[in-house]
């Protein structure tokens, strides 16, 4: 994987961890937009495929009946996580290296390394969002942190688009002057939707509309 990328993303290797208090949102609101299905008897499986440290995954990962897979390329990390989540299935490897099992996961917790792939020639976000989806099973859950300014394009707005319903967003909050530079230097937004049982063939006008808006607008923020 060779990342070509913003200096500080550069310089943490693509790796940017989830604050834990955002972690803490994001499982809220997965909660509120499909409510039973984080609360019946049944097993949830959940994939985290960057999965770092495991923040992003924590708060989810103390609900009862979840069996958690996470990939993690650096070694120190994964060893980490695995200890922090012993039940879990911790797999030490380069998410583009790997062949996911389709469509076998309810809920997918996605902060991928941000940048360009020369390798690929695209965006890192977009190959690692299609190889996420083909994971999921329909109606399944897909959580993901894109930066605004170069990863929510017009390639992954469509996928999105044809791809999921029930979209919503938001961004990171200014919570403190530290807060506020990391957003303006990564423009964080933090998208969650429903798979559709089946794709669009188009994004429908009004849809394309409000996930172009959430487009990243140096004058407006």
């Amino acid at each position: 994987m060779l990342i070509n990328s913003t200096l500080p993303n550069r310089a943490n290797a693509g790796f940017e961890p989830t604050p834990e208090r955002i972690a803490a949102i994001i499982t809220q609101c997965i909660l509120d937009l499909n409510p039973t299905r984080l609360k019946d008897d049944e097993w949830f499986t959940i994939l985290e495929p960057c999965i770092g440290r495991g923040d992003l995954v924590a708060p989810v990962a103390a609900l009862p009946q979840t069996r958690i897979v996470g990939i993690e390329q650096d070694p120190a990390r994964a060893a980490h996580t695995r200890a922090r989540f012993p039940q879990a299935t911790i797999l030490t490897a380069d998410l583009g290296t790997i062949r996911l099992s389709p469509v076998c996961f309810s809920l997918a917790l996605c902060n991928f390394p941000y940048g360009y792939d020369a390798l690929l020639g695209g965006r890192l976000e977009y190959q690692m969002l299609k190889q996420v989806t083909e994971a999921l099973l329909p109606d399944g859950v897909l959580v993901t942190i894109v930066p605004a300014r170069s990863g929510w394009d017009t390639r992954s707005i469509r996928y999105i688009g044809t791809h999921y319903q029930s979209i919503r967003a938001w961004r990171f909050f200014d919570e403190s002057a530290q807060a506020a530079e990391c957003f303006a230097t990564f423009t964080q937004i933090v998208v969650v939707a429903i798979k559709r049982p089946a794709p669009l063939l188009r994004v429908p006008d009004e849809l394309r509309a409000t996930l172009h808006g959430w487009r990243w607008d140096a004058e407006r923020g």
